[in-house]
């Protein structure tokens, strides 16, 4: 069973999952803040499990394991999908990963690289 046909048969549903909260000391900023939703694991609300990919990321990419290092990265991958908001271009470039096999395996998951990403950010900046 892939993740979509997982989302799909457990009905889970988009929920409204606030992100604001204790950080780590940090307080994202407000360009961090859209780049830092993995939307996969915003439907399922597991704040750990998404601060553990990050974290299994970052030890996987050494050379990510910075905000401003991912910040950057995120928001370069997000322009390349013009004439969109910020959400719907990092969508559409999780796709694209997905259709080019930009894709990395965490903790069994198999997740675009962007989507690793933003959870690497996360992980960063939310405690």
């Amino acid at each position: 069973m892939d993740r979509r046909q997982f989302l799909e048969i457990g009905g889970i549903s988009v929920l409204a999952v606030p992100l604001a909260g204790s950080f780590a000391g940090v307080e994202p900023s407000l360009e961090q803040r859209p780049l830092m939703r993995p939307e996969m694991l915003v439907r399922l609300g597991d704040h750990g499990h998404t601060r553990r990919l990050g974290r299994r990321y970052r030890r996987a990419f050494p050379e990510e394991n910075s905000s401003a290092v991912l910040t950057k990265i995120l928001r370069r991958s997000a322009a390349e999908e013009e004439g969109l908001d910020l959400s719907t271009q990092l969508k559409v470039r999780i796709q694209r990963d997905f259709a080019e096999g930009r894709t990395v395996l965490l903790d069994g998951w198999v997740l675009a690289r962007t989507e690793a990403r933003q959870c690497a950010l996360f992980s960063l900046l939310h405690s």
